[in-house]
């Protein structure tokens, strides 16, 4: 009996080889991928490893929608979002590309506070980033609108987020941005971010976890344009990017393949006793 891990790399090892097969009918054919920073790293390196496997010519353009819309409305041929409320803009965008049947939720993120290394304003809560003279960023597009409010909403107290309104000193557009700003002189002492902000640099933060009840998820959707349908790479890697080899690749940029977990408030609450 074959064993669990063996199964999907013969799967994959077949999806290669066809993509191989289809190469050699095309050696020219090139495949455009569009999408925001966030799941940035983790799908060029599925790009890269799917071209380093098989030969194919795997194009993905990130960053803000503005700087790659006119480009993907002439040849994308797979779109990846960062949130739902993304992949619908999306759907309104490039209305007459996207097969709206191909788009699938794939991997989940969640909400984590970011510190610098060695924490040295001491934030170990969500209660940390309302104390007097702790400043806070936040991002408030790339499927981050209302993100800090979502978090302190839930919490079902006006003061709370009066207080941490009170502190955020930076509001910015996109996660490329708010990482320039985290890295300049005088940053803000703490981030709301996504796991994969701190994922895709690890060495330049420590993440804090949040409680359970005030864990907020966003996911990476992928979808397939009418184009891409079109060719059998183009399918292939998007088969590629929700398999096993690929929901490997995500986790290593600190995405989470099934669910997400909450911190371990028992322990939390022992740590700040000691």
């Amino acid at each position: 009996m074959a064993s669990s891990s063996f199964v999907p790399s013969l799967m994959v090892a077949a999806m290669l080889a066809s993509a191989q097969a289809a190469i050699a009918q095309n050696d020219a054919a090139t495949i455009n991928v569009y999408g925001p920073g966030g799941p940035a790293p983790a799908m060029t390196e599925c790009a890269n490893t799917f071209s380093a496997l098989s030969g194919a010519n795997l194009v993905v353009t990130s960053g803000p929608t503005s700087q790659w819309m006119q480009a993907a409305m002439g040849n994308a041929d797979l779109f990846y979002s960062g949130s739902e409320n993304m992949m619908t803009d999306f759907t309104s965008m490039f209305s007459g590309q996207i097969d709206q049947a191909t788009i699938d939720p794939i991997y989940v993120r969640s909400a984590i506070i970011m510190v610098h290394p060695g924490n040295p304003k001491n934030i170990t809560d969500f209660d940390d980033l309302f104390r007097p003279g702790v400043t806070v960023m936040i991002v408030q597009g790339s499927g981050q609108t209302g993100f800090w409010e979502d978090i302190a909403g839930r919490t079902g107290d006006v003061a709370i987020i009066r207080a941490l309104r009170r502190n955020i000193v930076a509001f910015e557009p996109d996660t490329a941005t708010a990482h320039g700003v985290w890295n300049a002189p005088n940053p803000p002492d703490a981030w709301i971010a996504l796991a994969s902000e701190h994922g895709a640099h690890p060495d330049e933060s420590e993440a804090i976890t949040f409680q359970q009840n005030l864990l907020i998820i966003r996911d990476a959707g992928i979808a397939l344009t009418k184009a891409g349908e079109s060719k059998q790479l183009a399918m292939m890697f998007y088969n590629f990017v929700r398999s096993p080899a690929g929901a490997a690749i995500f986790k290593r940029w600190g995405w989470c393949p099934l669910h997400c977990t909450a911190r371990d408030d028992s322990n939390r609450r022992k740590q700040k006793e000691n």
